[in-house]
């Protein structure tokens, strides 16, 4: 997590969507000190998960199904451990997974922690009804 590339953004790094290397995902600096300063800990904490879950997640979908976001990136996965507090983690419980989700600009607008489908390890519940595609899966990339 970066906050020097562009005053105003953290900057993630993160596997690109459709292809080899990487790209920069960002999210607005006041939103990660409003969670800070405004008595938001847990939430505050998950962005500690974010990185982990860019840079090997176990699916990415694109095109959410919202408007304005068809173009948009979800990308799901297990990172090491959940955060608790800054400087306390545990292990993440095994039907969880965390979703990032992204603009097509690579703009974070969400994340949290969900319920993972019972028959695809690292995929959220419903995940074929919230999704347009998949656009790359460690399954299909092992």
């Amino acid at each position: 997590m970066s906050t020097s590339e562009n005053k105003g953004w953290v900057h993630f790094k993160g596997k690109h969507p459709a292809r080899e290397g990487e790209q920069i995902f960002k999210f607005p600096t006041r939103n990660v000190l409003h969670l800070r300063t405004h008595g938001h800990e847990k939430k505050f904490c998950e962005i500690f998960s974010i990185e982990s879950v860019l840079q090997n997640p176990a699916v990415i979908f694109e095109g959410l199904k919202r408007e304005g976001l068809e173009e948009g990136f979800c990308y799901c996965g297990v990172p090491a451990v959940k955060y608790l507090t800054e400087t306390v983690s545990v292990s993440v419980p095994p039907e969880m997974v965390f979703l990032i989700f992204a603009t097509k600009d690579y703009e974070i607008f969400e994340f949290r922690w969900e319920r993972m489908d019972a028959t695809r390890p690292g995929f959220p519940t419903d995940h074929a009804t919230r999704f347009n595609s998949i656009r790359w899966s460690h399954s299909s990339n092992s």
